[in-house]
């Protein structure tokens, strides 16, 4: 039976990546919802009870009641991070972190590493036996130490304890730098080296089958290489000739003299005898039943026998590979690829394909001397013709707000309100004086005093014409619309309150009719349009129907866009609808006349070789 990976190695090596970890606790849940407690780093001795604190128990209650992370303070500067654990669809246990670090950054950067480590989590259970996975050791009250689990594991796996130690420690030094690259050629170049470093091979090359040819990605020790060479060519041989034949292939000088017809050995054979090595081992990497790449060994000398190592670990890398090719897939290269293979059997013939250039070319040569209509195309804006402002009458505040961009408006219609509470208070105070001094004169008249009553009656006046005054601005305070139209100025709808100035814009109509289009044409040519031209007009808000305009003038103002210079021209719609808006944008094309498709597709590129070379 293949030796298994025991969990505890993985949670010791979580803890050791993750910065600030104190310690580290792996818990498995089991189906209906009892806690068994697995793996705890630092391990303590198998005499002592582990019993967590409050703290743990509460993020594995919550984790195991709402399947999702959760963060628990323990002090102003520790955390508990309970991550759970979900192998094959079902959820099998929590793995909980202590940090001395609540801060948001070390948490970010400790989760990111522990999800990257799940990857490997996830295969590490996969290869656990069904007696394996059931932990004998109760929470809090342990019937078997973590340390005798995987005791018993490694009982099972037909290796002593050392073996299976180191086979553990270089599996979780090949996941731990293949899992930091980023790419999938950065990834290959670290495994081949660290399989040359392990294994004492003379070389290990790594090749990715794409499109049922396998491509040489890297090569052991060595950033650049030919794959031109033959020492590489024959490499990529004894690659296809194993995945031709779907199965791993060992051979050295021995081998020549066994009698094994099945399977062929021939570019191996090569291989050894160009490089003078005295093994070689090539290897497929599989993902389910599909076959993703191959692995190439070779040894100066023959090994006595595999590494205990290379069978697990080129299982982590086939899920790994695929992951990163995965990710790595073109798009278009998939569709470039199926397009190839449907006309390889149209353009295979070499003299089917030199019919079908020489039919291509006159046909081609045809169609460039075929009259066609000439457009002028250019981006295009719809503009109205008459706009209306309307402008705050004095200084205040923004009371309310009665119509916002877009509201289609009549005059007269209240747009906005200005707070007009100073103004009531200033013409009950000027109302108050006014009947003072009425009643001051009334007094005067009565005493026959006509001096105090000449007096009061010109504050009288002066206070009626005061009280006037106030009423005018009054009734200035309702912003009202000078004319029928659209709202298209911005919204100051959040600007209630807000003060405004003496003659400030507040609100900008625009007639709904009357449109004015503007079409931005490059300069090259600006010289081939004419008023009354024929326009056709396409907007972004209203792609299914077609305006046509006609050519009003050709303005001289001109604009820098995206480096090129564009002329703006004005044009008219012969026909408007109750669907366009003020700023609406699309694309226009002007007729220009008729021209020879040649001259439409390719008059650009002459016009700009006669300018840069003075022809």
């Amino acid at each position: 039976m293949q030796a298994k990976i025991p969990l505890k190695g993985w949670l010791k090596q979580q803890k050791n990546l993750i910065h600030n970890c104190i310690s580290a606790v792996l818990v498995r849940v089991s189906e209906n919802g009892n806690l068994k407690f697995s793996i705890r780093i630092p391990e303590i001795s198998s005499q002592e009870k582990y019993s967590p604190d409050q703290f743990t128990i509460t993020a594995i209650k919550e984790v195991t009641g709402k399947k999702r992370l959760h963060l628990l303070p323990v002090d102003n500067n520790q955390m508990l991070m309970a991550h759970p654990i979900v192998h094959q669809g079902q959820f099998w246990g929590v793995v909980i972190l202590h940090l001395d670090s609540s801060d948001k950054k070390v948490i970010a950067e400790s989760l990111v590493v522990l999800q990257q480590g799940m990857v490997w989590l996830q295969f590490l259970l996969s290869q656990q036996q069904p007696q394996h996975e059931d932990f004998s050791q109760e929470f809090a009250e342990p019937k078997s130490s973590p340390q005798e689990l995987a005791r018993s594991v490694l009982a099972n796996s037909g290796l002593d304890t050392v073996d299976k130690n180191a086979q553990t420690e270089l599996l979780m030094q090949l996941m731990t730098s293949l899992l930091k690259e980023k790419s999938l050629q950065e990834t290959a170049i670290s495994l081949v080296n660290f399989f040359a470093t392990q294994l004492q091979a003379t070389r290990v090359s790594f090749g990715v089958l794409k499109n049922n040819t396998i491509e040489l990605t890297a090569v052991s020790f060595s950033a650049n290489f030919d794959k031109r060479t033959s020492a590489m060519q024959a490499i990529s041989d004894a690659m296809d000739e194993a995945i031709d034949q779907r199965t791993d292939i060992h051979f050295d000088e021995n081998a020549l003299a066994k009698d094994e017809p099945v399977r062929i050995l021939r570019c191996h054979e090569n291989l050894l005898r160009e490089q003078q090595t005295a093994a070689i081992d090539s290897f497929l990497l599989r993902k389910d039943s599909r076959v993703i790449g191959a692995l190439t060994i070779e040894y100066k000398t023959n090994p006595s026998e595999q590494s205990i190592f290379l069978q697990p670990a080129l299982a982590l890398v086939s899920d790994l590979v695929a992951l990163k090719q995965a990710g790595e897939n073109n798009i278009r290269q998939q569709l470039k690829a199926r397009l190839q293979k449907k006309l390889h059997p149209l353009l295979g013939e070499k003299k089917l394909t030199q019919k079908i250039a020489a039919i291509t070319a006159i046909a081609v040569f045809f169609i460039l001397l075929f009259p066609a209509r000439y457009w002028v195309t250019s981006d295009a804006s719809l503009q109205s013709t008459f706009k209306y402002l309307v402008v705050s009458p004095q200084d205040g505040y923004l009371e309310s707000i009665k119509a916002r961009p877009g509201t289609i408006v009549k005059k007269g219609d209240l747009l906005a309100q200005l707070n007009d509470e100073e103004l009531r208070l200033e013409r009950r105070k000027l109302f108050s004086q006014m009947q003072q001094s009425q009643q001051e004169y009334d007094n005067a008249l009565a005493n026959g005093n006509r001096a105090q009553a000449a007096i009061s009656n010109e504050k009288v006046e002066q206070a009626s014409s005061q009280l006037q005054l106030i009423e005018q601005q009054q009734s200035r305070m309702q912003l009202v619309a000078s004319s029928d139209g659209i709202i298209t100025s911005d919204d100051i709808s959040q600007s209630l309150g807000a003060p405004v100035k003496q003659g400030q814009t507040l609100f900008e109509i625009s007639a709904n009719q009357g449109y004015l289009v503007q079409l931005w044409v490059n300069e090259r040519d600006i010289t081939a349009l004419q008023p009354d031209q024929l326009c056709k007009i396409k907007l972004t808000s209203i792609p299914n129907e077609v305006f046509e305009a006609k050519v009003k003038s050709i303005t001289p103002i001109s604009e820098i866009r995206e480096g090129r210079n564009y002329f703006r021209v004005e044009a008219t719609l012969n026909r408007e609808s109750a669907e366009l808006r003020p700023g609406m944008t699309g694309s226009g094309k002007v007729l220009a006349g008729r021209e020879l498709l040649g001259w439409i597709w390719f008059h650009d590129v002459w016009y700009w070789l006669r300018l840069k070379l003075w022809l």
